[in-house]
């Protein structure tokens, strides 16, 4: 969860110009639980981990007990927040299998891949992060 928490709050937050934790929780909730959700499901199936109903509910209490912490895209943290989610959305495309069949990879995370390289058109994300994820 806690890898959820980070990875959402802190790109939902700063996508809309750095708000707090409980600022995102109380004024976007809808996005960031839907994010939540998203990157949730990804953990279930990448890691083999199950996360409890309500997990957005749930980090949204948790966020407005952290009122008055920025949110905010930390270089150092990316590799393990952002971009490890980010590796595998860099995979989506059109591939050919050993067979020469061409199989379409869907980004299993559209959400956050959005939000993302919306960040990085504003420039709070730098390219070689998102290169070297």
């Amino acid at each position: 969860e806690k890898l959820v928490f980070v990875t959402a709050y802190n790109l939902v937050g700063a996508a809309h110009g750095g708000l707090s934790m409980g600022e995102v929780a109380g004024k976007h909730g809808e996005e960031v639980g839907a994010m939540c959700r998203e990157l949730a499901s990804f953990v279930r199936y990448t890691l083999s981990v199950s996360l409890f109903s309500g997990l957005d509910d749930r980090l949204a209490d948790y966020a407005r007990t952290m009122e008055f912490l920025p949110t905010r895209l930390d270089a150092g943290a990316f590799p393990f927040t952002s971009g490890y989610f980010y590796r595998y959305a860099k995979m989506a495309g059109t591939r050919t299998n050993p067979a020469g069949i061409k199989v379409e990879i869907p980004d299993t995370t559209p959400l956050h891949t959005e939000y993302l390289l919306e960040a990085r058109d504003r420039g709070l994300v730098g390219k070689e992060l998102l290169d070297a994820a």
